[in-house]
């Protein structure tokens, strides 16, 4: 079980250290296994923030390019949030299925599901940010 904790351990901070512009991206500094997971927690409770900002603005978007036609931009503001709920559904379960291998409750798991959201929700953000533009 080690050798997969720290296989995933490396291939996360891989991930994050991947850097094609060589730029310095947020978790590159860790110098252990606690402050890589700290930093990937960080990183996925800022891309939380971030798409709900991404789902408000989008919101307030459609009722401004819907204003002379509420009802419909009604419909468009709760079809946004239907399928936003089962996206939510749809990140929880890829996640669970990207960290099948990995020890529910040990830190490893938790790191490997913050990091997945983290990119979900990222993807997520460049999503919905194209909707209406």
């Amino acid at each position: 079980m080690k050798a997969l904790y720290f296989a995933i351990m490396a291939l996360i901070t891989f991930s994050c250290a991947a850097n094609p512009n060589n730029t310095k991206l947020p978790c590159e500094d860790a110098s252990n296994s606690l402050e890589l997971e700290q930093c990937i927690a960080q990183k996925k409770d800022e891309s939380e923030h971030r798409l709900t900002n991404e789902l408000r603005l989008l919101q307030e978007q459609i009722q401004m390019a819907y204003a002379a036609e509420a009802e419909l931009g009604n419909t468009l503001i709760d079809q946004v949030e239907k399928t936003q709920l089962a996206w939510s559904d749809f990140k929880a379960q890829s996640c669970q299925l990207e960290a099948f291998e990995i020890e529910q409750g040990t830190s490893a798991y938790e790191t490997a599901i913050n990091n997945c959201e983290s990119r979900m929700n990222q993807t997520r953000i460049k999503a919905l940010s194209q909707i209406l533009n």
